[in-house]
C-alpha cells in the first residue's frame, strides 16, 4: 500500500519522474531566473506551458507550493480599478526575503573555494566593511577568483606571494579569455575594459589582505572605473530645460507620471532605485528673504547606506514640480508616481523608459535609436555606445547635477550636499564637468572686479 502511494506522488516532467517538490522548485527556479548565469525569468504561464501544464490552476498549485517551500514569497495585497473603483485581491510572487548566513550557506555549496583559509579570512574581511555591513559585490569577487584558479590551473596562495605572481595570473587569464578558453561560463562579448577592471578589484582586494598592494591607478593592476569621468559633461542647456518641460506638458501633461519623473529625477539628482522608492511625503518651507517656497523629500540612496543610513534631503524648488506633486498627493499616492493604468512595476517602468527616450530624441541627444537597439542586440552587446539611450534614468542624476552647479555658478560643496554626493571629488569628475560658457562667466565676474580696482589674490 504504501509504495503504490509514494508511486503516485511522483509525476513525470519532460519524461522524468519527479515528486511535486521538485515540480515546485522548477516553478520557483525558472520564476526567478539567475542573472549571474544571464538566465532571464520567466513567466508563470510560460513555465507551465513548458512543463506541460496548460491550467492555470495547476500551475499555480505549484508557485503556491513554492511559497509554502519559502522558495518565493507570496504576497496578497487590494488593488483599485481607477476607472471603477472597483477593490480586487492581488496576488504577486517575488524573490524571498534572504538572510546573510542563507546567502552565505547556498554561495559556499556551490563554490568549493570557500574551503580554502585564505579565501576565508579575506571574504571575513569584506563582510566587516562598510560599518558592519559588508561589500555588496563580496560574492562576485570570491566568483571571480574561483574562475581565475581554476582557468589558470593555480591556488590562491600562489596569487597572493607576490605582485609580479599576480599580475602574470591576471596576464594569462586575459589570454585566456581571448582565446575563449575561461573555465565555467562567461560572457565573451563583454568589453575587456570592464574585465580587467574587475580582475584588478578581485586580485588587488584578496592581495591587500595579505600584505601585497598596489597603487590604485597602477597601470598593470589598475582599479579606476572604466569610463569613471567620462560622462561628466552629459547636461541640458537652460533652453533645452524649457523645451523639455514644453514637451512634456504639450505630450503627457503636468500631472502625468513622466513629468514628475523627469522633473524630480533632475531636481533630486535620486538614483533610480531611491527615485521610484521616494515617497510622497514632503514638508514646505518659505523664505523669509525672497517669499519662494521649498519643498522638502526625503529619499534613501541605498549605495550610499553606510552614511546616515541612506537617507538623503531633497529639494524641490521649481513650481511646476510643486504642482505635480501636489495633484497626486491630493489622490492619495504612495509614491511620487502613481501609475494610473496599474501596470506590472516592471512594465511601468519601461513605459518610462520609452517615454524619456522620446524626450531625448526630441532633444537630439539620441539619433537612430533602432539601428543602435538592433546591432546591440545582433552582436549580444550590452551598450549601444549611445549613453542617454544607455543609461535613460541615470542620466537624469547627470542633468541634474548640472542643473543645480549651474544655479549656484558651480558651487561644487553646496550641490554635493543637496544632490546626494559624499564626495565633493566625485561630483567634480563623474558628473559635474564645468562647460566653456559658465568658465567665461565666471571670467567675466573677474574682470569686472579688477576693473573696480579690487585686488585679486590667489
Amino acid at each position: 500500500m504504501s509504495q503504490r502511494l509514494v508511486k503516485q506522488s511522483r509525476m513525470k516532467i519532460l519524461g522524468k519522474d519527479v515528486s511535486k517538490e521538485e515540480i515546485a522548485k522548477l516553478y520557483a527556479k525558472k520564476f526567478l531566473g539567475n542573472t549571474d548565469k544571464n538566465i532571464q525569468p520567466m513567466k508563470v504561464v510560460a513555465i507551465g506551458r513548458e512543463l506541460g501544464h496548460s491550467s492555470p490552476d495547476t500551475q499555480y498549485k505549484y508557485m503556491n507550493l513554492a511559497a509554502e517551500m519559502k522558495l518565493l514569497k507570496k504576497i496578497i495585497f487590494d488593488e483599485v480599478n481607477q476607472k471603477t473603483g472597483k477593490v480586487r485581491k492581488v496576488t504577486r510572487f517575488v524573490k524571498p526575503e534572504v538572510t546573510y548566513q542563507q546567502q552565505f550557506s547556498e554561495f559556499s555549496k556551490d563554490h568549493k573555494i570557500m574551503n580554502d583559509p585564505i579565501i576565508a579570512d579575506w571574504f571575513e574581511d569584506m563582510a566587516s566593511r562598510k560599518k558592519g555591513k559588508g561589500i555588496g559585490s563580496r560574492f562576485r569577487h570570491v566568483a571571480i577568483i574561483e574562475k581565475i584558479c581554476n582557468t589558470c590551473r593555480v591556488t590562491p596562495s600562489q596569487i597572493i606571494s607576490s605582485n609580479s605572481t599576480a599580475e602574470e595570473i591576471k596576464k594569462n587569464f586575459m589570454k585566456a579569455f581571448r582565446e575563449h578558453a575561461v573555465w565555467g561560463q562567461i560572457n565573451y562579448n563583454r568589453s575587456i575594459e570592464t574585465l580587467d577592471y574587475e580582475l584588478s578589484y578581485a586580485i588587488a582586494s584578496l592581495c591587500d589582505v595579505h600584505g601585497i598592494k598596489w597603487n590604485k591607478n597602477s597601470s598593470k593592476m589598475s582599479r579606476q572605473i572604466v569610463g569613471h569621468g567620462d560622462h561628466a559633461d552629459i547636461r541640458l542647456t537652460p533652453e533645452e530645460f524649457e523645451e523639455a518641460d514644453r514637451y512634456l506638458i504639450e505630450k503627457h501633461g503636468i500631472d502625468s507620471d513622466i513629468y514628475r519623473i523627469f522633473w524630480v529625477g533632475v531636481e533630486s539628482c535620486a538614483r533610480h532605485k531611491a527615485l521610484y522608492t521616494m515617497p510622497l511625503i514632503f514638508t514646505k518651507s518659505t523664505s523669509k528673504k525672497t517669499g519662494k517656497i521649498t519643498y522638502f523629500l526625503e529619499a534613501v540612496e541605498t549605495k550610499a547606506s553606510h552614511i546616515n543610513g541612506g537617507k538623503w534631503t531633497k529639494f524641490i524648488k521649481r513650481t511646476n514640480t510643486q504642482k505635480s506633486l501636489d495633484l497626486l498627493r491630493d489622490r492619495g499616492s504612495k509614491y511620487i508616481w502613481e501609475n494610473p493604468q496599474n501596470l506590472k512595476i516592471t512594465n511601468f517602468k519601461a513605459q518610462i523608459r520609452v517615454q524619456l527616450l522620446e524626450l531625448y530624441e526630441h532633444l537630439g541627444k539620441i539619433t537612430n535609436r533602432e539601428e543602435l537597439e538592433r546591432e546591440k542586440k545582433e552582436k549580444k552587446l550590452t551598450k549601444t555606445g549611445n549613453y542617454w539611450l544607455d543609461h535613460y534614468t541615470h542620466t537624469l542624476r547627470h542633468v541634474g547635477a548640472h542643473y543645480w552647479l549651474g544655479k549656484t555658478k558651480y558651487n561644487y560643496g553646496f550641490v554635493a550636499k543637496i544632490g546626494g554626493w559624499n564626495i565633493i571629488d566625485e561630483l567634480k569628475k563623474s558628473y559635474g564637468e564645468m562647460p566653456p560658457e559658465m568658465a567665461m562667466e565666471i571670467l567675466e565676474d573677474v574682470d569686472s572686479i579688477e576693473n573696480h580696482g579690487v585686488a585679486i589674490t590667489a
